[in-house]
This record gives structure tokens, sequence and C-alpha cells, in this order.
């Protein structure tokens, strides 16, 4: 199970530097890993703004990157059943054909819905997807062409969304302040732990050392008896020269 991480709310407003958006929905999906053996996640939110602005943004649970989609109007339509990792695929732009190759596809399931939507989405929806990345001049594009429940297809243009990026949009940034709570909870335990050997390993501590002592009586009778101190040490060391030096 898993849940909705992008620090978005339903009906938030974002001002950009040329942009009015407001988010009005959110999906989560999962996909199914043969190999790993666990579902992988990733949400999106769609914003709408005036002048028919529509916008997807992208949260990937596992990359931690957040990517905003736009909808390109074309009536160019893809087989994504039938594609292959790194096959070539024409893509219809807005500035005209742009060739790009099949980076990753699959097909996820709808976990968690929440909002309002311009499409009909409904929990337990499938989406077949394909993400496309440009060649030669194009490398940096990224596109997705994508297939609700086998009936509704869509091409987006993509674009990955630094901090910079994401406050230059949305006049925020709005990915996780905490992106690996793992890393997070796996230091809060240790840290106490470690904490704990250092303070024992160099904590002062007292131990009493004894030497032997020849003695001899008044009557002249030789005797040998330990005389023994009591000193403080630091430190970890054991044997003879343990935490004092040489």
């Amino acid at each position: 199970m898993s849940r909705p991480k992008a620090r978005i709310k339903i009906g938030q407003h974002f001002m950009g530097e040329k942009t009015s958006l407001t988010a009005e929905g959110m999906v989560l999906y999962k996909e199914w890993d043969a190999e790993d053996h666990k579902n992988y996640y990733w949400e999106e939110w769609e914003l709408r703004g005036f002048n028919t602005i529509d916008s997807w943004i992208e949260y990937d649970h596992y990359t931690k990157k957040i990517t905003r989609y736009v909808p390109l109007r074309t009536t160019q339509t893809v087989d994504l059943t039938s594609l292959s990792s790194k096959q070539k695929v024409i893509v219809q732009a807005k500035d005209g054909p742009v060739e790009t190759f099949v980076h990753e596809a699959g097909a996820g399931t709808i976990d968690k819905i929440n909002g309002t939507f311009s499409y009909h989405l409904f929990k337990g929806d499938t989406v077949r997807y394909a993400e496309l990345h440009g060649l030669g001049t194009h490398a940096s594009r990224r596109f997705s062409v994508e297939v609700y429940n086998d009936k509704e297809f869509d091409v987006y243009e993509g674009e990955v969304l630094s901090r910079h990026g994401q406050k230059r949009l949305l006049g925020r940034s709005v990915e996780p302040l905490i992106k690996n709570w793992g890393a997070v909870l796996g230091a809060i335990f240790w840290i106490p732990f470690i904490g704990f050997i250092l303070w024992a390993s160099f904590a002062p501590r007292t131990e009493q050392v004894c030497t032997p002592r020849t003695v001899t009586s008044p009557s002249g009778v030789t005797s040998t008896e330990q005389h023994c101190t009591t000193r403080t040490v630091y430190g970890s060391g054991g044997g003879s020269g343990g935490g004092i030096g040489k």
C-alpha cells in the first residue's frame, strides 16, 4: 500500500510566472513488477487553469522525480501492445515530427483516486503507457503515450522539473521535503545505538592497577605484597597500556 507524497492538495491554487493553476484531481497508480515481486507507484495530479490550460504533475515514487505533462492535441495513435524497448517512434509534436525511442513501457492500475477530472477515471481502471525519449537534437525531450482501458488514447509532452522549475511553474516546490523515509528511519534507529557505543568507548572510567613490591619487616623478614592504585582511563583499549598511552 502507498499514498500520495507530493505536496499538493485538492483545491490548492498555484501561481507561477506565467500560469495560474488549481489542483482538481489526484490519481495514484501501481504497477506490479514480476521480477521484484512488488508494486511500484506513481501519482498524477490534474491541474487546470484559465484559457483551457490543462496539465498533469506526476511524482514517481521510485525515481523521486516531478514531471509536468501537457496533452498534445493530435490524431496520432500508437499500438502500445506491440512496442518493444529501444523501438523508434515518431511523435507528432506541436513543432513538427520528433524521432523518439521507447525508454520504458508497461501497464498500471488505478489504486486511489480523489477529486474531479476531465477524463472518466475509476479505481481499478488500467492504463497502458510508453515513455518515449527524444533522439538527436531532441534528446532532452520526453513524451508519454497512454491508453485507458484499451479505449482512450492520449499523447503528452513531459518536462522533468527541478526545484527551481517547480517554483517557476507553480510558485513553489511540490516534491516531498523528505524523499527517502527508509534512510531517515534507519538513521533514527542507528544514531542512538552508535552514540551509545561511542559513549561507552570514550567515557572515563576507573580501574585498579596492582604491582608487586618487596617489603622487609623490622625483624628482617622479606616478603612480597601487592601495591594497588586507582586511576582514571579513557577509551576502550585493553591490556597494560589501554587508553592511557604506552
